[in-house]
């Protein structure tokens, strides 16, 4: 008789081959991975040494590379895709408008509203396949560390791993890097935003506030933690997805041609200007193409970059409800912290000498890794709580948007609210997700829709119908409807094609707080003709039904003033007082129907009865 290999839940179905435990920060322009050797938390190196991997991968008809070219794809047509991150998540619409801004050296198709594709010599690919194609060169690396032999690369649980994500990416997003993650074969135990997982790998122990300032390559977040005991807690965060090291090289680039090359544009002058800049961390001055550039230059063309970045600290201050001489220590993030500019901009700002003990590039990764341990072991006893980077909510009558997971709500996270119909015997209720802090569905990002049927036979406002957001540790949503009555259930796993347009993502909130008095106007307008218009249905159903309850002149009365009320209602100019004002009046001539109705209602239950 053979005998039969099990497992159980969580183990490797193979008990000789290890399961590794990784931490991964895909970055815009450069990636690392990170893993435990011989007890120590380190980022792996490459065959060359290097840990830093640039984020590019290069297509020919016959081989797929990432980062540093090698012979396999020199002297052959290749195609280099870089920054690919910068457009992960995003709809073809919102492609071509950052496109504007980040010109690139390869073709897209547009084709497909929703899913944009790059044209490669191996064909369309999305950004999630080609994102994926990096994450696959990071495993290879982790396979080649602890042996081909001790690992079953086939199998995706063989890789639980932690990828680190801007605090501002939108659901989309998120998303659109899970499944890059899944595409490589990784079994990801956790997505968890870059700032947070900073502070993790700082390690720092004292409880209190902890402002972490992540500039990279691509994207610039910012986020306050709250260390109390074992827990870190995420209490606010800012940031801009388009916006960090490649900026900076583009304006010294466009500087440069407007100085000293009068418009005429050199072969790999962004290459050679970014090297400057990098010099220029730890010299006054250099030269580039027979031409001097000082650090004041670049601090200069650097000015209105880091502006940008000091807003989204007042603003993150602002929503955590705390002044500069709050926060415990400033930890600073990613390559582009390394610039004298930064630390000093950052200690005039925050009033306090950052801290950057720990490698800038890497501290990304480790912390990524420590989360990962922790959720894989009981060695590591902190607990990590994000936020919801967006206010989360459905659309109701009027184009209302009622709020259901505020913005910066810890997650994960459930919630809970019940709503009603607003017509007789409405049979369905469409559900509309949005996302934003505006209090009107137009000025507000469509996540899904869907629909809760077979809803019992009732009076509007009867029914009771409870919706539940659940949003989980990655920040991934999911909604469910259910009438509670008949226990009849909808849901929805909330997977958006596309991510928030680089407008709406940069001013959703600066709008959102801008227009906060006018969105509250606006709502107590629509909701002051949306309960008029309410009272009015209720009203015509009772004339059309018991009107010969009335006499003759009872009946004109109410007759014309429902008829002023829905010319009222139909308005477009009446004030809110008016429409209270009209409310108020129709409840008034409607009192009478009403207790005539109800004595009817109690005649009719007592026919045959004897008391």
């Amino acid at each position: 008789m053979a005998l039969m290999q099990i497992a159980e839940p969580g183990q490797s179905p193979d008990p000789h081959k290890k399961t590794l435990v990784l931490g991964i920060d895909l970055g815009t322009t450069h990636s690392l991975i990170a893993s435990v050797k011989n007890g120590t938390p380190v980022c792996l190196e490459s065959a060359d040494g290097e840990k830093l991997m640039p984020s590019i991968v290069h297509y020919t008809e016959s081989a797929v590379e990432v980062g540093v070219q090698t012979e396999k794809t020199k002297g052959v047509d290749v195609l280099s895709i870089a920054s690919i991150k910068r457009f992960i998540g995003r709809s073809a619409k919102e492609v071509q408008q950052l496109l504007e801004a980040f010109p690139v050296d390869y073709e897209w198709d547009f084709t497909d509203a929703a899913v944009p594709k790059v044209k490669t010599p191996q064909g369309l690919k999305t950004p999630v396949e080609i994102s994926a194609e990096i994450l696959k060169t990071l495993k290879k690396r982790a396979v080649q560390h602890f042996g081909v032999d001790e690992i079953n690369s086939q199998n995706a649980d063989s890789f639980k791993v932690v990828i680190t994500v801007p605090a501002y990416f939108d659901d989309a997003q998120r998303q659109a890097t899970q499944d890059a993650a899944r595409l490589a074969g990784l079994s990801v135990l956790r997505l968890i935003n870059e700032p947070t997982a900073a502070s993790l790998a700082y390690g720092v122990e004292q409880d209190g506030t902890y402002l972490v300032y992540d500039f990279g390559g691509g994207t610039f977040d910012c986020s306050l933690i709250e260390l109390n005991g074992d827990v870190y807690e995420v209490v606010a965060t800012a940031g801009d997805t388009f916006l960090g090291g490649d900026d900076i090289d583009h304006a010294l680039s466009e500087w440069f041609l407007a100085t000293h090359l009068d418009g005429k544009k050199t072969k790999n002058l962004r290459s050679i200007l970014k090297d400057a800049k990098e010099r220029l961390s730890s010299q006054e001055s250099v030269s580039v193409m027979d031409f001097t550039i000082t650090r004041n230059d670049l601090t200069q063309v650097m000015e209105p970059i880091l502006a940008r970045t000091y807003k989204c600290i007042q603003r993150l201050l602002q929503d955590g409800r705390k002044s500069v001489k709050e926060v415990n220590q400033v930890l600073l993030v990613g390559g582009s912290t390394r610039s004298p500019q930064v630390f000093d901009g950052i200690t005039a700002i925050c009033q306090q000498q950052p801290r950057n003990d720990v490698n800038p590039d890497e501290v990304v990764a480790l912390g990524a890794l420590a989360q990962a341990r922790k959720m894989t072991s009981k060695d590591v006893n902190h607990l990590l709580l994000d936020v919801c980077p967006l206010s989360l909510g459905l659309e109701t009558m009027g184009g209302i948007v009622e709020k259901i997971i505020p913005r910066n709500t810890p997650i994960p996270v459930t919630k809970e609210q019940i709503f009603t119909t607003m017509k007789n015997n409405q049979s369905a209720l469409k559900l509309h997700v949005v996302q934003g802090e505006r209090e009107s569905v137009e000025d507000c990002r469509s996540l899904a829709q869907f629909e809760l049927r077979d809803i019992p036979p009732m009076a509007a406002g009867v029914a009771r119908i409870k919706v539940r957001f659940d949003m989980d540790a990655n920040g991934v949503l999911k909604v469910s409807a259910e009438e509670l009555s008949t226990h009849h259930v909808a849901s929805i796993d909330v997977k958006p094609s596309q991510g928030l347009s680089e407008e709406q993502l940069l001013e959703v909130l600066q709008a959102g707080q801008a227009s906060a008095g006018e969105d509250i106007n606006a709502r107590l307008d629509k909701g002051a003709r949306i309960e008029l218009q309410r009272i009015i249905e209720s009203c015509d159903h009772a004339f059309a039904e018991d009107a010969s309850l009335l006499e003759d002149a009872d009946q004109a009365a109410f007759a014309e003033q429902l008829k002023q009320a829905k010319a009222l209602a139909e308005d477009a100019a009446a004030t809110r007082e008016d429409l209270k004002a009209m409310r108020e009046s129709l409840n008034a001539v409607s009192e009478k129907l009403a207790a005539l109705r109800m004595d009817k209602a109690i005649q009719d239950a007592l026919k045959g009865t004897y008391i």
